[in-house]
């Protein structure tokens, strides 16, 4: 895992492997969460990182954590479409 916090822009960026990306979830305005084509997660951006208390990053200790009702196999495991920037077209994976 690799973290690097850009401090002008207050971007904290965390990068699990070098996979490469196929899509990106935005989790709210200001958090991005980018999958690799098996589903995992490569990385998360998160903007305003400090001013939201995200950073330093011992702060995001339990930040990815859902506490809500369970959520099934079969909703979690459904098909994703992503558009392919490259070729410019959608796939479903």
């Amino acid at each position: 895992m690799n973290i690097k916090y850009y401090e002008d822009d207050d971007i904290l960026v965390q990068r699990f492997n070098n996979n490469p990306i196929v899509r990106e979830v935005s989790q709210s305005w200001n958090i991005n969460i980018s999958y690799d084509k098996d589903g995992n997660i490569v990385q998360i951006v998160i903007l305003e990182a400090k001013e939201k208390g995200l950073y330093p990053a011992k702060s995001l200790r339990g930040f990815l954590q859902y506490t809500g009702t369970p959520v099934p196999i079969d909703q979690l495991c459904k098909p994703v479409e992503y558009t392919d920037i490259t070729h410019h077209r959608t796939r479903q994976i």
